[in-house]
């Protein structure tokens, strides 16, 4: 029996033996393999995903102020294969991811900033200076026509930027030329704008044209006689009623003027070729009252008249 027991006692070492000898060299076997396919994975990582990070690099934000930093962006190189996962992580200067990494914003312009890169375990690092190069757009008004004399001022046209804010608008130029004996026109005024932006970004050239056309003779109007007949005369015992600058005589501002368009002609402060002199003439009828002839004398140059002709007409 004793013999029986030894034989099977060893019987279960040589097996036990066999089987882990076995299973040794099937480890070894595996192992060795595994490595080898590691080390060939990396390498091959490493072919088609390079890791080496520019130093610096200028980051434009786009229409919205904002723009995403992107691998290609930042690793040296032209492009990267779109398999392999890199991760961007742009941070503060405390060393911390911003806000909405990794895209950068209007915040940010005028920063240089520091990125990581990370694919696996590995990462390189590099700055980007964010920058806003793209200039405002200016709302430009469309040209206009109007009277010779309308003295009317223009405000300046608005503009906008992809990063918000005012940009400031400029008149850069204001030419008036004389058009002389042109048919249509008595003169054409060029505005000429330009908006800035934050950043010193300039927009377009913004050029406005105001054309002012020409009167005729024909469309003056005249004031009524203050004579009880076309118009009621003014009352002696009643100036204050009609006597606006309290100087106890009617002037030709209390009497009125000629005019075009609803525009005074006297005094001329307009580009229209029409010119206009006054004076008046007092007559005394009675103690308690006078009769004041007024006159205004008018000139008006038209080209259909023949360049240098005069038309004169005498108002009373």
């Amino acid at each position: 029996m004793l013999q029986t027991k030894n034989r099977l006692n060893l019987m279960k070492l040589e097996n036990f033996t066999h089987d882990y000898k076995t299973l040794s060299g099937r480890l070894v076997s595996t192992c060795f393999f595994f490595l080898m396919f590691l080390a060939f994975g990396r390498n091959a990582n490493a072919q088609s995903c390079p890791l080496a990070c520019n130093n610096l690099v200028q980051v434009s934000l786009d229409d919205d102020c904002r723009v995403e930093v992107t691998p290609d962006m930042m690793l040296e190189g032209q492009g990267t294969d779109p398999s392999c996962t890199y991760q961007v992580t742009v941070l503060g200067a405390n060393g911390l991811p911003i806000a909405g990494t990794p895209f950068v914003t209007g915040t940010h312009i005028g920063m240089t900033l520091t990125v990581k890169v990370s694919l696996g375990l590995n990462s390189c690092w590099g700055t980007i200076k964010v920058e806003d190069k793209l200039a405002p757009v200016i709302n430009c008004p469309d040209d206009l026509t109007i009277s010779c004399y309308d003295n009317q001022t223009f405000p300046l046209p608005t503009a906008s930027d992809n990063c918000g804010g005012n940009p400031v608008v400029k008149l850069i130029s204001d030419v008036l030329d004389d058009q002389g004996c042109d048919d249509d026109w008595s003169a054409v005024r060029t505005l000429t704008y330009q908006a800035t932006d934050k950043s010193g970004n300039k927009s377009a050239l913004c050029i406005r044209q105001i054309f002012y056309y020409r009167v005729d003779f024909d469309e003056l109007e005249f004031p009524l006689n203050r004579d009880d007949v076309e118009a009621p005369a003014l009352e002696c015992d009643d100036i204050p009623e009609w006597d606006t600058n309290n100087n106890g005589y009617p002037d030709y501002q209390e009497t009125g003027v000629p005019t075009i368009d609803g525009y005074s002609i006297y005094p001329n402060k307009s580009l229209c070729e029409l010119n206009a002199t006054f004076s008046d003439q007092k007559l005394d009828i009675c103690a308690a009252s006078f009769r004041l002839d007024e006159a205004e004398a008018f000139l008006l140059v038209e080209p259909f008249y023949g360049a240098g002709s005069h038309v004169d007409l005498v108002f009373r």
